[in-house]
């Protein structure tokens, strides 16, 4: 299946500088940011902020498996349920740069490089793995597909971007590319079983992937594809021995048994402990069985396992954010964008929803399409590496529906099926010279790596997509007065606890001195509360201020809000209730109100 556009002796003097050309993208890529990485970090997405904040915490002495987050709610914080892998990545980054810069440039080296590192390991994988299967120009096309896709390139590893979603990107496509490399069945097992425990300790976004994966193993076992039994064994007995260890090494021995369903812990170790013990069926059963039996036999062993586990299961099967109050979780379905419905981003975001999902349909549609067109000039072995990658496309793209964000499980497979797709039609073109081909090639480019400039062309069209549609109720959220000079301004304050509207609560954690009384953390059920809810209503608004004893509350003068946040308009237009005090003048950028207790009835 290797592509024939360069001769033999010409492919390993187009390789390097293939990589070449791509490491000086990355480095023009990073050190151009350098300069304003901190302001773009701050306007940019609350995850982020809050992993440095954790970093930060940790390198000054919180403890290890200590993941509350103080300056949220305080006293008590926020719990967080992250991996403190990712802070020890970090810190050790930040840690080795303070060695030889300033600190306040070594943070910002450490949020230029770490993506960028993550990155190159990423095209490292990708571009290593497509070229020993599709061969050097698929093996390009691939990673400039990586390189361009805007899933990748300006949101996961964006520059400035660390937190976790990028780790699981480059863990599911370690695993993605270890069931296709050729090579040590019992080897490559290994490898992506390491993956996949690496995934769920860092976050278990990729779980339902990793349960269709493994269904998806057992049945090339049962069938006896080569070297698939031995393959399964090495996948269940790495993550057998491996997630149990990472959850260890990041939880408090006090919580070893606790339930927890959004976190690697002990239901999840039960689902581990089910699969790897049907994995380890077809090695043990060998030949005696016949495909469906075997089949029966994995699948009744793997349901034992979690019907002896259903204390632990059941209750995870709500999801993550069950104990919240209905209204958080319909503002949750519908406000924050990246848990948004595939079909509810379109409507809102109709461009976005474009240059996100267009490349990897086109991927995956036009490698299974070349698959069957093809078939019978593949190989039996090079249909199966297809197959194994439309599955897990094919997951990405129908997990959208649950959750835009979702995309991210099908990086490697977009990025390996888009090769595919690109070098079979440059060769077809190649051999034909004809225009149908030229045609193909043209469009399957415009849709896969030039995505974002043609949809840009498109939406030149006066008023064919105009802001509000492209970001649904824009004047809903407040996105002003998220910058270090408007926060500045309350640091005339004494520190206090401050009630911001919507997302400049945790920019405020990072540039002040004040703590915070919202948290986007379904862990908080009134921090995420306070992220929608208090100024729709002056009871509302009260009630917070009450709840997380807030001293000031403070809203922006630059900001259009949307017409739900009453108050919001109330107090930009001079009619605060009596229990709010301005204190700020009216020319900064924040209205600054100071709660008096004593008027509000608390005495």
């Amino acid at each position: 299946m290797e592509d024939d556009l360069l001769k033999p002796g010409a492919r390993w003097r187009f390789m390097p500088l293939a990589i070449l050309m791509i490491a000086l993208i990355l480095v023009a890529r990073a050190f151009s940011r350098l300069g304003t990485v901190m302001d773009s970090f701050v306007r940019g997405d609350n995850d982020d902020i809050m992993r440095l904040m954790e970093v930060r915490d940790w390198l000054a002495g919180q403890g290890w498996f200590d993941m509350q987050q103080y300056r949220i709610l305080p006293p008590e914080g926020v719990p967080m349920h992250w991996s403190r892998y990712v802070d020890a990545g970090l810190g050790g980054l930040l840690r080795g740069l303070e060695l030889v810069f300033p600190p306040d440039l070594a943070e910002r080296l450490m949020l230029v490089l770490w993506p960028t590192l993550l990155l190159a390991i990423l095209l490292l994988i990708v571009g290593r793995g497509t070229w020993r299967v599709l061969g050097p120009v698929a093996s390009v096309l691939a990673m400039m597909l990586v390189l361009l896709w805007n899933p990748v390139a300006d949101i996961t590893f964006k520059i400035g971007r660390i937190d976790h979603h990028n780790v699981q990107i480059l863990m599911i496509s370690a695993m993605a590319f270890a069931m296709i490399w050729p090579g040590r069945p019992v080897v490559r097992g290994a490898i992506a079983g390491a993956a996949v425990a690496g995934s769920m300790a860092v976050g278990l976004e990729a779980l339902p992937l990793f349960l269709v994966i493994w269904v998806m193993l057992g049945l090339r076992a049962a069938f006896d594809k080569p070297g698939a039994r031995v393959f399964l064994a090495a996948f269940g007995g790495a993550m057998l021995v491996l997630a149990p260890l990472l959850m260890a090494g990041q939880t408090a021995p006090s919580e070893w048994l606790a339930p927890y369903c959004d976190e690697l812990a002990t239901p999840a170790l039960a689902l581990v402990a089910a699969g790897a013990a049907a994995s380890m069926v077809p090695v043990l059963v060998g030949n005696r069985l016949s495909a469906l039996p075997m089949a029966r036999v994995m699948l009744a062993v793997a349901l034992a396992g979690c019907a002896m586990a259903a204390p632990l299961l059941v209750p995870c099967l709500s999801g993550p954010y069950a104990a919240l109050p209905a209204e958080v979780q319909r503002a949750i379905s519908t406000q924050i964008t990246e848990a948004q419905p595939g079909l509810l981003y379109l409507e809102g975001r109709p461009f976005g929803y474009a240059i996100i999902m267009v490349p990897a349909v086109v991927a995956v549609a036009g490698a299974a399409i070349l698959r069957w067109t093809d078939r019978d000039r593949l190989s039996a072995a090079q249909r199966d590496t297809l197959d194994q990658m439309l599955v897990l496309g094919a997951i990405g793209v129908l997990a959208t529906f649950s959750q835009i964000r979702m995309i991210h499980m099908s990086v490697p497979a977009v990025a390996f099926l888009g090769g595919f797709v690109l070098s079979r039609l440059a060769v077809g073109w190649y051999r034909g010279r004809s225009g149908r081909a030229a045609l193909a090639m043209v469009a399957a480019m415009a849709a896969t790596l030039f995505i974002q400039p043609v949809a840009t062309g498109v939406t030149a069209v006066p008023k064919l997509f105009s802001a509000e549609a492209a970001t649904g109720d824009p004047a809903a959220w407040d996105n002003g007065c998220r910058d270090a000079a408007s926060l500045a301004e309350l640091e005339a304050l004494p520190p206090s606890t401050v009630l911001t509207t919507s997302n400049m609560a945790v920019p405020l954690i990072l540039l002040t001195q004040h703590n915070g009384a919202t948290a986007p953390y379904h862990r908080s059920a009134m921090g995420f509360w306070n992220e929608f809810f208090p100024y729709r209503s002056a009871e509302n608004l009260k009630k917070t201020v009450r709840d997380a004893d807030v001293d000031y509350v403070v809203v922006c003068r630059g900001s259009t809000y949307g017409a739900s946040l009453v108050m919001a308009h109330e107090l930009l237009e001079g009619r605060a209730p009596d229990w709010l005090v301005p204190v700020l003048p009216e020319t900064q950028a924040l209205a600054v109100f100071r709660v008096d207790r004593a008027a509000m009835g608390d005495g």
